[in-house]
């Protein structure tokens, strides 16, 4: 569902490139939904539903979603420059982000770019599932969870030589009223460090498991730590709960992340 979607969303705003302020007539929803169409055929090919009512109901539900997605980029007007920026794949090369006193290099794809009429970028990435771990108590990087946004905006500062001014998760969909989770500068470029922080464990071989064991509920490695679920949905996994407890100073820098 998600792939698809994201296929859909980059093929429509590329079909009106030429033409941005073209996306407030019905020719821009009709190639949106012309654009599913497709996709879903392609789809089906590869993965034949389970049935012809359940295909129906889903169909519903995507174009549901492909409406609010129009509505969204609406909302904000025609300044896309680019859309599904790779870096590091299909033949592009590898960004290259300076940390304190090292480089790393990144591959990937932004959703989108766009330009503010004062020069500065807004880096957008779809999510197409829930919204709930976005805003609220989860704070600015989700405990060291959510730095897509943190090196995207530096990727992408280096690839347009312009600064990004916020960055947007946006959640086009009905269940998620057209959500937007907004980040700014300077807690964008201060989520570095938190990066740096995480690397920094890797560099001296601390190797430390979470020490929140719901982190461990979606791992495909789960087995080796022998994590459990048992029959009320609750998570124990006993090296998470052992780096909560550990005396070792440096699961202090874990803990520090996980309260940002």
């Amino acid at each position: 569902r998600g792939s698809l979607l994201h296929a859909v969303f980059e093929r429509t705003l590329r079909s009106f490139t030429d033409d941005r302020a073209a996306i407030t007539t019905d020719g821009f929803e009709a190639c949106a939904m012309r654009t599913l169409d497709d996709e879903l055929e392609m789809q089906r090919d590869r993965v034949p539903p389970p049935g012809d009512a359940i295909f129906h109901l889903e169909v519903e539900s995507l174009k549901d979603d492909v409406r609010a997605f129009i509505a969204l980029v609406r909302e904000d007007g025609p300044r896309w420059i680019d859309v599904e920026r790779t870096f590091g794949r299909d033949g592009a090369d590898a960004v290259e982000i300076d940390l304190a006193g090292s480089t790393i290099r990144l591959n990937g794809a932004i959703d989108r770019i766009d330009r503010l009429e004062d020069g500065s970028l807004v880096i957008i990435d779809y999510k197409t599932g829930s919204r709930m771990r976005f805003g609220g108590r989860s704070g600015e990087y989700d405990g060291g969870r959510r730095l897509q946004h943190v090196l995207y905006a530096a990727v992408a500062e280096r690839m347009y030589d312009a600064k990004v001014s916020r960055a947007e998760f946006q959640f086009p969909s009905r269940k998620s009223e057209n959500h937007r989770a907004i980040y700014r500068q300077p807690s964008i470029r201060n989520g570095l460090r938190v990066v740096n922080d995480l690397l920094g464990l890797v560099e001296a071989g601390q190797f430390y498991p979470t020490n929140d064991p719901d982190d461990c509920k979606f791992c495909d490695y789960a087995a080796i730590c022998r994590v459990k679920v048992d029959d009320y949905g609750k998570v124990h996994s006993p090296l998470a709960e052992w780096s909560r407890e550990a005396g070792d100073p440096a699961l202090q820098t874990l803990r520090d992340v996980r309260r940002v």
